[in-house]
């Protein structure tokens, strides 16, 4: 009688030990997928080394901000140029969360200082990253163009490449497709042949422009990251100086804009003498666009070659000089 006894507390004994190892085994198991997805979700870029990830850039630029585009538009600026990028607003002072960049020798971008994708917090509400990017400077609270466009140095400044991107997590190289936001304006003037006008010594004024515009930042898109405001009622008409690119050929950058017939004035001097071209037609300049006028110079006036002005994207292929501006 006592065998017994001693054999069924022996066997109760052993299937209570059995117990509690199956349970210390499934509450080992369960405390090590608790501590492997709490120390996954603890930081958004957890890797074995802790190390922080900075945010390296890919820089591209289109024509038209109404255009798609491609890898094929790498914006390769000139060595020293400067590009300014922001997190989450324009002008944003945050010192981790704002820096810049500058075109090396080596064709990398190098950002000083440097930001890390770990400093970034997520934008309410749709939980992105998102950044705002310019070149060559950033724009003042009321810009304007230059008025005198005639030194490379000058034109350049004039222009203004703005970018617009978000990501929904941090990436290896975030993509920045800049947009020209202004309007560029090209005059090709030739001569028939006829003795006596020399159009290599020709000189331009563009007269009945406006230069000042705003920045209207509160619906960006990568397609379109801002939105350029000229001022119709106020602003006054001034005369720009373009840029010569050779002779007879004149290049200047504007704010998009209307003009009546009438309100645009091409006045040359050549040779001493003063010739004067005004637009017949209602011309309308796009950003991002270029708009071509083709004159044709006599000894007694000058007329416009064909019946418009030829409207097309602003030209990024071939050789570029200084901040992306095909010349």
């Amino acid at each position: 009688m006592n065998n017994n006894k001693s054999k069924v507390q022996a066997n109760f004994n052993i299937s209570t030990v059995a117990k509690r190892l199956c349970f210390m085994s499934y509450a080992f198991m369960f405390l090590v997928l608790f501590v492997t997805v709490f120390s996954s979700s603890c930081s958004k870029h957890n890797n074995s080394s802790n190390a922080k990830h900075p945010v390296n850039i890919f820089t591209t630029v289109a024509g038209s901000v109404k255009k798609s585009i491609s890898s094929d538009n790498i914006y390769s600026p000139a060595v020293g140029e400067k590009l300014f990028l922001f997190y989450n607003s324009v002008g944003n002072s945050v010192s981790q969360q704002k820096t810049l960049f500058t075109y090396d020798i080596t064709g990398n971008w190098i950002a000083s200082p440097i930001i890390y994708w770990d400093d970034l917090p997520f934008v309410s509400p749709a939980n992105i990253y998102s950044f705002f990017a310019f070149a060559p400077s950033v724009p003042v609270v009321s810009p304007s163009v230059s008025i005198d466009q005639r030194k490379l140095s000058d034109y350049i400044a004039t222009d203004l490449l703005v970018a617009y991107s978000t990501a929904t997590d941090e990436t290896l190289s975030l993509p920045l497709n800049f947009k020209h936001v202004l309007s560029q304006i090209l005059v090709n003037l030739s001569t028939s042949d006829v003795a006596g006008v020399n159009i290599s010594s020709a000189t331009l004024d563009i007269i009945g422009v406006k230069k000042s515009y705003s920045l209207d930042y509160k619906n960006p898109s990568n397609e379109a990251p801002t939105i350029v405001v000229v001022d119709d009622l106020s602003e006054s008409l001034i005369s720009v100086v373009p840029f010569k690119i050779a002779d007879g050929k004149f290049k200047a950058v504007l704010p998009a804009q209307s003009f009546a017939i009438g309100d645009l004035t091409m006045k040359f001097q050549i040779s001493g003498k003063e010739y004067t071209w005004s637009n017949t037609n209602i011309i309308t300049t796009e950003a991002g666009k270029k708009s071509t006028i083709s004159l044709k110079i006599s000894l007694t006036d000058i007329e416009m070659i064909g019946d418009d002005i030829k409207l097309t994207d602003w030209d990024t292929s071939g050789e570029t000089i200084g901040s992306g501006v095909q010349l």
